[in-house]
């Protein structure tokens, strides 16, 4: 994923989640999850280590969250949770996000793969309302709320709306490439690495993104830069939703 990843790190990473679970494993654990860089195949100075044992709620095993750095140097963060728990709760994007990107080290009888098969994956009625939902978000942040602002002589404020309006058209973007709403943080990386992307993404991104002063002047420049990508956009959310953007903007 990264060039700078470290592979004899990412090994060593990986032994000290190994030999994390199999003491659970001992102990009676249902199953064992590793998440984020060791799970992703990637590791460097900034990445921890990120384990999930699974236990019964019947287990004598005590559920607890540890986060600290262990003797080799690499920050641990665990959690011992309930199958049942996670069976029964509802489970947020970001959730849903990094069990999508996870690694099963032990499954007893299935009953992880099965959990996750049932809790993560996009869903048709979902994938729809999120893509009306952000649609609409987006082009209202840019456009709408930043005349508003403009009209109050607040620019910094008519400015800050891109912010907004930007993270909704990413999130509309990951929908409708079928995938799940990744961590703020991986957002705008992994954007940029969607599978279809409007003609001329990463040239038009720098445009918006770009601010020396919050002028008017910026302002209608940012506001080009990215209605040209939320236009190519447009016709594809439509297609997908059945409908055309000024039916489910009512809808909203």
């Amino acid at each position: 994923m990264f060039k700078n990843s470290d592979a004899v790190r990412l090994g060593k990473a990986r032994k000290v989640a190994e030999n994390l679970a199999k003491k659970y494993i001992i102990k009676g654990a249902i199953g064992v999850v590793f998440l984020g860089a060791i799970a992703r195949g990637y590791f460097d100075k900034y990445a921890d280590v990120d384990v999930i044992i699974i236990k019964s709620k019947k287990s004598k095993i005590p559920n607890e969250h540890k986060d600290y750095f262990n003797k080799e140097g690499f920050e641990l963060d665990y959690w011992v949770v309930n199958y049942e728990d996670l069976l029964a709760s509802k489970w947020d994007m970001e959730a849903r996000w990094a069990y999508s990107q996870s690694v099963i080290y032990r499954d007893t009888n299935g009953m992880v793969r099965k959990l996750l098969k049932r809790k993560v994956p996009l869903k048709k009625s979902e994938k729809k309302q999120l893509l009306i939902d952000n649609t609409v978000q987006s082009e209202w942040y840019i456009n709408e709320l930043t005349r508003s602002w403009t009209a109050r002589s607040n620019m910094g404020s008519a400015h800050s709306m891109f912010l907004y309006g930007v993270d909704n058209f990413f999130d509309a973007l990951f929908v409708l490439n079928n995938q799940l709403i990744p961590a703020k943080k991986w957002k705008f990386y992994l954007a940029q690495r969607l599978r279809w992307l409007p003609k001329g993404f990463s040239k038009k991104l720098k445009e918006v993104y770009r601010v020396n002063n919050f002028s008017r002047a910026e302002l209608e420049q940012r506001k080009q830069a990215f209605m040209y990508l939320w236009k190519q956009f447009l016709p594809k959310v439509e297609k997908e939703v059945g409908m055309k953007f000024a039916e489910f903007t009512a809808l909203v």
